[in-house]
């Protein structure tokens, strides 16, 4: 059987190996690794949670022993904190016994390095949206329920199929997958709330502000994939930003404004340029994940593969 959420967890180590968070030189660095490796796993466990209504509470302190991280290690660790409290007990109004301590720290030092963690996991999968596709198709088949899996759902189709458990977990991813934790505490946080069945969803929760800008009245991409290297207003993201003079978009629709405007002497109208375009482009993102032999194109288009298209194009274009 396949267990799609060991797959998840090698993507997601990945990143954070590319971000350079899951190597190490001694033993200090080791550890600091494994609480990456914890704080990756309480983000996964919160997701479900938020998710699918699957609350199961990290036990870091289990973990942490598997892994070689001892109290006297964790100790050793909170001690080099300076910024984290040395009673977080006395915070919390507990007594405890040491056993007791020695996990309230741990889960203190596993939440000091969550937000690095979320940030590698953003970054290395391509962003807010492309993290959310991945942890949804990260769901194992249920057996209560004889649910399959849809193994031949891109991250795309995910995307584009709004559900209110979709819009509370994206919200949840959005803000920084702040931890649930153990609910009947009152010292962490809850899950977001679902929305109303009331409440108008987004039409796509490829990236967010797109579905804003689509209710400001810009209309959609013309290819979807676009939004992963282009915001709605034209602009192109942070780190896209060199290409911008080459790569000029139109608002909403972020078709290049060097697209044609004649095909074989016969002035086009918009719709005909953006279908044109589209067409072209899906062709060529279609082709690099073929080359690549990726398994299934829509879910493995990276930003660089648009980018790398459009620049493609536009040198055809020039050419001509």
């Amino acid at each position: 059987m396949d267990q799609p959420e060991l797959q998840w967890a090698e993507r997601a180590w990945e990143s954070l190996n590319g971000a350079g968070l899951a190597s190490y030189q001694n033993r200090r660095e080791r550890y600091a690794v494994t609480l990456r490796f914890l704080a990756l796993a309480g983000i996964y466990h919160d997701f479900c949670q938020v998710a699918w209504d699957e609350p199961t509470a990290p036990d870091y302190r289990e973990w942490a022993d598997e892994l070689g991280l001892g109290a006297f290690q964790i100790g050793l660790l909170l001690g080099a904190r300076q910024e984290l409290s040395p009673n977080v007990l006395e915070e919390k109004n507990q007594e405890s016994d040491a056993e007791e301590e020695v996990g309230a720290a741990l889960e203190q030092l596993v939440a000091a390095v969550r937000t690095d963690v979320f940030l590698a996991l953003r970054d290395g999968l391509g962003g807010v949206s492309m993290l959310f596709a991945s942890l949804w198709r990260s769901r194992p088949p249920s057996i209560d329920n004889e649910v399959d899996t849809d193994e031949s759902e891109s991250d795309l189709d995910v995307l584009n199929d709004v559900t209110s458990d979709k819009v509370r977990a994206f919200g949840w991813l959005d803000s920084g997958c702040p931890p649930i934790g153990d609910l009947s505490a009152d010292s962490v946080a809850a899950p977001p709330p679902s929305p109303s069945s009331q409440d108008e969803q987004p039409p796509s929760l490829l990236y967010a502000s797109a579905a804003v800008e689509e209710y400001r009245g810009l209309p959609g991409p013309a290819d979807a994939r676009l939004l992963l290297i282009a915001n709605p207003d034209g602009s192109l993201k942070l780190e896209f930003k060199d290409w911008e003079e080459m790569l000029p978009m139109e608002p909403g629709s972020l078709l290049p404004v060097w697209w044609p405007w004649e095909s074989d002497g016969d002035l086009l109208s918009h719709q005909d340029r953006l279908d044109w375009f589209a067409r072209d482009l899906d062709v060529l993102l279609k082709l690099r994940a073929k080359s690549s032999q990726r398994s299934s194109a829509s879910a493995a288009i990276s930003p660089h593969d648009v980018l790398s298209s459009l620049l493609q194009l536009r040198s055809a274009r020039f050419q001509e």
